[in-house]
């Protein structure tokens, strides 16, 4: 495809609102297209093997590789054809001392924090309203994948590939409009591509974060350390604790524990604890993950206001028309087609 040419008004120094419009319907047209052509192929394949080897659809490593492959192999490689037709832009290359990479950490977890407890409300209000519950598609399938399936998929080839898609490139494409409009943008598609109100809003936020660290400093190694980190404890280790943990978190169980500690015959608590002894490691992970995040996303709060006041976004080469803004981003064939398509796809997953 040919790069588009955009040129500045020189009344205003802004795009016009027609090549304002023209930028980010290119935007909302590959966005459309990835994830057109990723829930497509997905069915695709399932509907292929269904027929012709339908057992292998239950295989975690099969699931895993395939969704990789079908978004960023088969649907991510038509969407940036579309993505290539726009300019780019990088800003220089900056170091991040471990100081401020470690309060960015701290501003991560505060986000997933927030993030899950948006998600975990909104979510309530709608079991309330449709009379049953809301099914978690990632607890789904993390929890139905083995460790090694899971840290290999979740904790390292996802985070390496998702930063260079979200980052890198979609970032470079929107900088041209002006960081502001990089960072938010970019955000807002990484929380949409995740397809459910589980992850949108904590994958939202961190995108915030991730964005803002990429552009700053030019560096995509930092936050795709970030992601490697929130992926290996939330994708890999407290789901092994708490699958370790399962066979003990009845009913009954809770019952014998609380009447043990209400008598605390000391013959029933020899006998309660020998039985609990293979789950101590669990616990302490989990107890341990839970410390922690705690404690980062509280310190969360005091770097961001810090970070806050000293971020500041440049205007870019290319800053879209000033005048009708909100209009311009979505009264546009490109953005409306991938709105109706997230909405399709959000609503699906709620059934």
């Amino acid at each position: 495809m040919n790069k588009i040419r955009f040129g500045l008004d020189p009344q205003t120094g802004t795009l016009s609102e027609n090549d304002s419009k023209k930028y980010f319907s290119v935007i909302g047209f590959a966005v459309f297209a990835f994830m057109f052509i990723s829930y497509g192929a997905s069915f695709g394949v399932s509907l292929l093997f269904s027929k012709l080897a339908p057992a292998i659809l239950d295989n975690d490593i099969f699931q895993s590789a395939a969704s990789l492959v079908l978004q960023y192999g088969v649907a991510f490689p038509v969407a940036l054809a579309i993505l290539r037709r726009l300019p780019k832009d990088t800003n220089p290359s900056e170091k991040m001392g471990f100081g401020k990479w470690l309060g960015g950490l701290c501003i991560a977890f505060t986000f997933m924090s927030i993030g899950n407890s948006v998600a975990q409300f909104i979510i309530g209000l709608l079991e309330a309203a449709l009379g049953r519950a809301v099914v978690n598609p990632v607890a789904s399938s993390v929890s139905g994948s083995g460790v090694i399936v899971n840290l290999v998929f979740y904790a390292l080839l996802a985070p390496i590939i998702e930063e260079l898609v979200f980052r890198k490139v979609i970032c470079d494409r929107l900088l041209p409009l002006g960081e502001g409009y990089a960072v938010l943008l970019s955000a807002l598609i990484f929380g949409l591509v995740h397809g459910n109100l589980y992850q949108f809003f904590y994958a939202f936020l961190t995108g915030l974060l991730f964005s803002a660290i990429y552009i700053k400093t030019g560096r995509i190694r930092y936050t795709v350390i970030y992601h490697m980190i929130i992926n290996l404890l939330g994708g890999v280790i407290v789901p092994w604790a708490v699958g370790k943990l399962e066979p003990i978190m009845t009913e009954e169980m809770m019952a014998r524990l609380a009447e043990t500690l209400n008598t605390w015959d000391a013959a029933a608590v020899e006998a309660l604890s020998a039985e609990l002894a293979p789950y101590m490691l669990p616990t302490l992970v989990l107890g341990a993950y839970n410390l922690i995040f705690s404690a980062l996303s509280i310190a969360g709060v005091i770097v961001l206001m810090r970070f806050l006041r000293k971020l500041k976004f440049r205007e870019g080469l290319l800053p879209p028309a000033k005048e009708g803004r909100v209009a311009n981003l979505f009264c546009n064939a490109g953005v409306a087609t991938a709105i109706a398509g997230f909405a399709v796809i959000f609503v699906l997953s709620l059934l």
